[in-house]
Parts: structure tokens; C-alpha cells; sequence
């Protein structure tokens, strides 16, 4: 049973990974200039340090 559990938890670490890189990529392309591009980049690696979660470069 708990590896079900975790099987569960895996996946909705994954979901909630690709939802945030998501919307963060969407903020990027939207950026009319470099420094807003910047900040979504530092902002999105920051969240993802916060929420402990694997970013691929």
C-alpha cells in the first residue's frame, strides 16, 4: 500500500512541477524586454528551491 501512496505522491509532484514551469515559461515568452524576462527566470528558480522541486534545465 505505500507504494501506491507514493506512486500517487510522485505524480502529483510531477503534475504541480509541470503546472508551475508552465505558466513561469508562459511569463517568460510574454516579457516584452530582457530584465522581465530575467525576473521570471529568478522568480520561477526561486519557487522551485522554495517547493523543493527538480527543474531541468
Amino acid at each position: 500500500m505505500n507504494n501506491i501512496a507514493k506512486a500517487f505522491s510522485d505524480v502529483y509532484k510531477d503534475i504541480a512541477t509541470r503546472h508551475i514551469r508552465v505558466n513561469y515559461v508562459k511569463g517568460m515568452i510574454n516579457s516584452s524586454t530582457e530584465e522581465e524576462f530575467d525576473h521570471q527566470l529568478q522568480q520561477f528558480q526561486l519557487l522551485a528551491e522554495d517547493k523543493n522541486l527538480y527543474v531541468q534545465p
